[in-house]
């Protein structure tokens, strides 16, 4: 969403865009796309985890059971059907979705690279396996003897790792789980932001931020 106000994205791939629920759809991204400045290529949710499998299994495509009988074939350029090469049944199938960079924000990290997600993962721990790039950012950067103990913990290896940058509250205003939770008042003031000069300067705001004070769940 910030991206698109910024000017920085011709399109996107995701089956749906927005914040916490509590504050709905991200409105640059999709005032963005009504213009025309971003092409939308829709989604659902799992075709985009499909994408990113057939990237990270090194395959051009993932078949996708049921899209088949979906109108987002017709809405996204990077969707088709094809018959099954042993059965002959008619599958959807999904181009894979191979990010230039992929930055993820983690619970701990050691300066190599390796690192651990506490909270819900999603799509995260894949997209380091399908990007050519990827960028730890970390609330939290141990010694490397801390995983050593714990290589059964590690969800992102350090041999996938180009970058690591120490930020602690990176996800603020957005929750972190476990360590901290979604702040209504950071939240009301990025939506309040309403043109590029006015996320300048929250921008600026930020990096001068203290937030050693974000509140732990």
């Amino acid at each position: 969403d910030l991206l698109c106000l910024a000017g920085c994205v011709k399109s996107v791939d995701a089956g749906f865009i927005s914040f916490e629920s509590k504050y709905g759809l991200a409105n640059h991204y999709r005032k963005a796309v009504q213009s025309g400045a971003v092409k939308a290529n829709e989604h659902a949710c799992y075709t985009v985890v499909s994408a990113l499998r057939a990237a990270a299994y090194g395959i051009p495509f993932m078949p996708v059971h049921g899209l088949v009988n979906s109108d987002l074939i017709a809405a996204n350029d990077y969707f088709t059907t094809m018959n099954c090469p042993f059965t002959g049944e008619q599958l959807a199938v999904v181009k894979a979705l191979v990010p230039d960079v992929a930055v993820i924000h983690v619970h701990e990290a050691d300066a190599s690279g390796n690192a651990i997600i506490k909270g819900p993962k999603y799509d995260d721990v894949l997209m380091t396996r399908a990007a050519k790039r990827v960028i730890i950012t970390a609330e939290k950067i141990l010694p490397g003897s801390y995983f050593q103990s714990r290589t059964e913990s590690v969800d992102i290896p350090h041999f996938l790792v180009s970058d690591v940058v120490h930020i602690p509250g990176g996800a603020f205003p957005n929750a972190c789980a476990p360590n901290y939770e979604v702040s209504d008042a950071g939240m009301k003031e990025y939506l309040a932001i309403d043109s590029p000069e006015c996320l300048a300067a929250y921008l600026a705001k930020l990096e001068r931020k203290d937030y050693s004070a974000v509140r732990s769940l």
